[in-house]
């Protein structure tokens, strides 16, 4: 009798996606089926047998290809766990199986939960990869899906978030004063809230489906970017052109474009979000000295994503000139640098970010730079693209 290993036995719990690559099994796999279902057989058995897959089984090309359709044959009589079980000895099935399951074993050694936390956990962690557009190919992210999987079946809670842009914004100023804030709502190019709804509601379903888990979708906006980087205009930021007393004025009207944001999103979908903003996290203040800090030429992936941005930059803004997009890309990758790593730090870091904001892998590379995040790609750049 095999007794199974606990990475075995988490391997015969695999997601879907493992379930799938069983109706293409490695020739490795076939053959070793071959012998263990004849093993014990004589001639005229093993005869028989053959009749009787041949009746079982009439759509394989018999004639065409014996041996293979008697493998496949095999094969398809097994049963799902007989199937994972061989499949694993397999080279590539041990490869495919070590990506999904390693790094629960290791989030579940890292931790210390007892067997009930493990198993619930482990539904959960399924679950998300399930819905993991990159279906696992990430080793260190699987880790860490596995973390915050394990820690929402300890809590009873998981709460997943994504950033969503600020709508069109503008600032209006007179004679050095501040005048107002305007909001321009479902534009195309800054309404990244629309395209991912449906996914949203998709990934909750599945959650509550497979797990006793209810999850939470926190939708962070930045409110401090309409300071920042929302103001510029021909390399000039109007926001900071002001003086310290109109600056605060500016400031302190943000809280209407909080609320208009927050009608916007309750206006769009019955789902109930929770909004925040960054401004719940950090003062301004503190966010720009952040920013300001940031030394990105001594990450060694700086050069890539820099270069990622601008070209997203050229798309998104062709008109501009040469040194406002480049200072438009740094802007950018410093901004969504210092997010990342203050939503990491809070108690959304233990959650899941849902990367929904095209281009979604670039995203996520940026907001990685400064703290680790675990993130389900649950979209495709296709899906969300706005620009």
């Amino acid at each position: 009798m095999h007794v199974f290993t606990e990475f075995e036995f988490y391997c015969n719990k695999l997601p879907d996606y493992y379930d799938s690559l069983l109706l293409n099994p490695p020739e490795d796999s076939l053959n070793r089926s071959v012998k263990i279902f004849y093993k014990n057989m004589l001639g005229e058995e093993r005869a028989e047998s053959r009749k009787e897959l041949r009746v079982m089984f009439p759509d394989l090309p018999w004639s065409k290809d014996f041996k293979k359709s008697e493998s496949l044959a095999i094969w398809k009589n097994l049963t799902n766990e007989e199937q994972k079980f061989l499949y694993l000895q397999s080279p590539k099935g041990y490869s495919i199986a070590k990506r999904f399951v390693a790094p629960f074993i290791q989030a579940l050694e890292k931790s210390s939960y007892n067997s009930e936390f493990s198993l619930q956990s482990y539904a959960l962690y399924t679950t998300l990869l399930n819905a993991n557009q990159l279906q696992g190919k990430n080793y260190n992210n699987n880790f860490l899906l596995a973390l915050a999987s394990l820690e929402a079946v300890r809590s009873g809670k998981l709460n997943l978030w994504r950033f969503v842009c600020l709508p069109e914004l503008n600032i209006y100023i007179s004679q050095g004063k501040f005048i107002e804030w305007s909001c321009i709502f479902d534009t195309k190019r800054y309404d990244t809230l629309s395209p991912a709804i449906s996914y949203d509601q998709k990934i909750v379903d599945s959650i509550v489906k497979n797990t006793l888990i209810d999850p939470t979708i926190n939708l962070v906006f930045n409110d401090w970017e309409g300071l920042f980087l929302r103001t510029i205009s021909n390399n000039v930021n109007l926001y900071f052109s002001l003086d310290l007393l109109e600056r605060k004025k500016a400031q302190a009207s943000l809280k209407y474009v909080r609320s208009s944001i927050i009608k916007w999103v309750k206006s769009k979908t019955k789902y109930p979000y929770n909004i925040m903003f960054i401004s719940d996290f950090i003062d301004f203040d503190s966010f720009v000295d952040a920013m300001d800090s940031l030394s990105m030429e001594s990450f060694e992936l700086y050069k890539g994503i820099f270069n990622e941005e601008l070209e997203f930059v050229n798309k998104s803004e062709p008109n501009i000139g040469t040194l406002e997009k480049e200072l438009k890309a740094m802007r950018r990758i410093r901004q969504y640098a210092v997010e990342g790593s203050v939503i990491g730090s809070s108690f959304l870091g233990q959650g899941v970010f849902l990367a929904a904001e095209y281009p979604v892998q670039q995203v996520w590379n940026k907001l990685t730079l400064l703290q680790p995040l675990s993130a389900l790609f649950y979209v495709k750049d296709k899906d969300v693209r706005n620009i």
